[in-house]
């Protein structure tokens, strides 16, 4: 497929509120498709599940249509998807979520999903031969994040151990029980293309492109059940190798992909087949200079390495936290605890964190300047 720079391509969505003080989540949504629509306003779908867990889909190629819906049926758990159409056209079939139903998954699974598949055509071949259909199929035409919702089913029950897509991807999907239609579990992760944020506190989750929260960890794939604990669980998730070549664009040329100077080509070689703009930039390209190459790729490794610790004390903060509100829940210890005592642990567990942060921060500044100093000797 054509592959036409970094655009903002779609916008992802979930809100899901339980628990006695749970909220209906449909303005929350609303508003956060408002500070983020310029992620795509050409075709919707959303998701809506009761309390029972019995789930709804409507699909919009319009946006007044698509307000009509939002307003529609007061729901604590919601997700929605806003797209640019890449691979297909602006159709009602070919919007998200994607329903994957097939005899070799023990689930169904409705998923969600920003990004653009690079071999979309060669899984598609090889899903079809395991019996898969495509839903989205119009002609010539279908959606290739239909690939991805295949292919994370299949990762997620352990029929594959690398996600086969080549490409960027975030996503949040739902496994659904065949025989009762309910949702079971909620889905959500991504790998390095395209941003996922999380906002969590006991009770409430908020998922998407742009919103409240931080970025959720790539290469992971987190669940959990919409219950009242909602208690999060995440394990490894491995794509498709995607080869890294050392090119880059030089200064002078300014016209093709202009953006990814500096940084390296991901699954492409000399040519881009399909391209509008020629098939030869071979012209364009230059060497990467070898030590500049390590340099980046020592940079990418300590920001990967302050990311994973960051989010590795929020979660372990964020389960001190839930315990101690288990323990303040507990009738037979409510007089024991006062509000004193919650203040405290809070606090606690606030500056627990600023400082795991701040020495993340230290540790990469010394890093940094033992580089510039090496650097300064060669």
């Amino acid at each position: 497929m054509p592959y036409n720079g970094p655009k903002k391509m779609c916008g992802i969505i979930m809100a899901a509120e339980t628990g006695e003080k749970a909220e209906i989540v449909n303005n929350k949504v609303l508003l956060q498709f408002e500070d983020q629509k310029e992620r795509g306003t050409q075709g919707y779908g959303i998701v809506k599940i009761d309390e029972e867990m019995n789930y709804k889909v409507d699909r919009a190629t319009e946006g007044y249509k698509f307000m009509w819906d939002m307003h529609q049926d007061p729901t604590k758990i919601m997700m929605v998807h806003h797209r640019i159409p890449t691979s297909s056209e602006n159709k009602i079939k070919q919007t998200h979520p994607f329903l994957i139903e097939d005899g070799s998954l023990k689930y169904d699974y409705l998923l969600m999903h920003n990004g653009v598949i690079q071999n979309d055509d060669k899984l598609k071949e090889e899903h079809e031969k395991l019996g898969f259909t495509y839903k989205t199929e119009d002609g010539k035409k279908y959606n290739d994040s239909e690939c991805l919702a295949i292919e994370m089913a299949r990762f997620i029950e352990e029929q594959v151990s690398v996600v086969g897509t080549e490409g960027s991807a975030a996503f949040i999907g739902l496994q659904i029980d065949k025989k009762t239609k309910k949702v079971i579990k909620l889905f959500f992760g991504r790998n390095e293309g395209n941003p996922l944020n999380m906002y969590k506190t006991r009770g409430k989750i908020f998922l998407s492109s742009t919103g409240p929260g931080s970025e959720v960890q790539p290469f992971f794939l987190y669940s959990c059940k919409l219950d009242k604990e909602m208690k999060l669980s995440k394990k490894a998730m491995a794509f498709k190798e995607i080869k890294k070549i050392s090119y880059f664009l030089e200064e002078e040329t300014g016209g093709i992909y202009p953006y990814q100077k500096g940084e390296y080509f991901k699954n492409r070689a000399t040519t881009t087949k399909g391209d509008e703009r020629g098939a030869d930039f071979s012209k364009y390209l230059t060497k990467q200079d070898p030590f500049e190459k390590q340099k980046e790729e020592d940079e990418m490794e300590d920001e990967t390495k302050l990311m994973i610790a960051i989010e590795d004390a929020s979660v372990k903060n964020q389960e001190t936290l839930d315990n101690f509100y288990d323990l303040l829940y507990d009738e037979g210890n409510i007089n024991l605890v006062g509000e004193k005592d919650v203040d405290e642990v809070v606090k606690k567990i606030k500056d627990d964190l600023l400082e795991m942060i701040d020495n993340a921060k230290i540790a990469k500044m010394e890093d940094e300047m033992k580089k510039e100093f090496d650097e300064s000797r060669i």
